[in-house]
């Protein structure tokens, strides 16, 4: 199944959804969300644990024999609006009124699809979904504990390298740079230089945690990106494999199996598909305009591995792999 559910009348969220090749009907069910923020979820369905990937023309899809699917019903869900094929106004731009929304369209999934709501659901994702799994899991579980009529058989999360906690994250920058299991990427006098900067990092992503404040949150964004990412950034060097350039043709990957942006952006697939021909998929593979949004808000630098504690305290299960 694919297409649209209307969260509003101007809230259009695609999604794409495969039943278990085993047994659907018993099988859990699985919401899978890429991160970003801004980038479509599918990038999991065809380059990683869809049922099907891209041949090495790019033009064809085949059988992905190791595909999540194989044992669970698995929906990818294109969010926020303007990221892959979802489209509308007043899109999220923060990570908790994304997981509301998110909510919004399990209901309506569930109220659409009634014959899967009572199996065990599982929220799992990916890099900025470090930020997005836990608060999803935080939403559906407060208003589990608020209704009887409309509760989502919430199990576990599993969230993939990801993003939960900033400090956490540019601690290890110096670590990974120039402490690895590879030979250093950079001098260890810039990793020095980012020892010497990270407490005010770190202070800073503290305060805007505290205070929640979006001006404290997006200095700290900045000066954090600015003594770490920034750096790595400049050397020239590919931020998925310190072994490798950074890819500079703008093509999202040279292979064309991974490249699946064309694709997608085909008419006949869109058609086939059931999205909005009009959408140009290029632009909202990984969109720039939800990213900003996330950024002009301080969203990267905020905290969601209370939400994981919390999680977990009430018996559900997390998997951070």
């Amino acid at each position: 199944y694919s297409g649209y559910l209307d969260t509003q009348k101007d809230k259009h969220y695609f999604f794409w959804f495969f039943e278990s090749r085993s047994k659907p009907s018993t099988d859990p069910i699985i919401l899978w969300i890429n991160g970003g923020p801004g980038c479509t979820s599918f990038k999991g369905l065809l380059t990683e644990n869809g049922p099907c990937r891209l041949d090495s023309s790019g033009n064809n899809t085949v059988i992905n024999p190791y595909s999540w699917n194989n044992n669970a019903n698995i929906v990818y869900l294109d969010q926020p609006l303007g990221v892959g094929y979802s489209y509308g106004n007043n899109g999220a731009n923060t990570t908790v009124t994304a997981a509301e929304q998110v909510y919004v369209f399990l209901q309506l999934f569930f109220h659409k699809f009634p014959k899967y709501k009572n199996l065990d659901f599982h929220v799992t994702g990916e890099s900025y979904g470090g930020h997005y799994i836990p608060a999803i899991g935080k939403v559906i579980n407060d208003k589990n504990k608020k209704s009887h009529n409309s509760k989502i058989n919430l199990k576990s999360i599993a969230i993939g390298n990801g993003d939960p906690n900033a400090s956490v994250l540019y601690e290890s920058y110096p670590t990974m740079a120039c402490n690895s299991t590879y030979s250093p990427v950079l001098p260890q006098s810039t990793c020095n230089s980012m020892i010497k900067n990270l407490p005010k990092c770190k202070s800073m992503i503290e305060k805007c945690n505290k205070d929640k404040n979006v001006e404290i949150c997006v200095n700290a964004t900045n000066y954090c990106y600015s003594i770490t990412s920034e750096i790595y950034s400049n050397s020239g060097l590919d931020i998925y494999d310190v072994r490798t350039k950074a890819n500079t043709t703008g093509i999202y990957d040279a292979d064309p199996s991974n490249n699946f942006a064309p694709f997608l952006n085909r008419t006949d697939i869109k058609e086939i598909l059931g999205a909005d021909i009009s959408i140009d998929f290029n632009a909202t593979l990984c969109s720039g305009d939800v990213f900003d949004a996330f950024v002009a808000n301080g969203d990267e630098v905020k905290d969601f591995q209370q939400d994981v504690a919390e999680l977990l305290n009430d018996g559900i299960r997390a998997l951070i792999y």
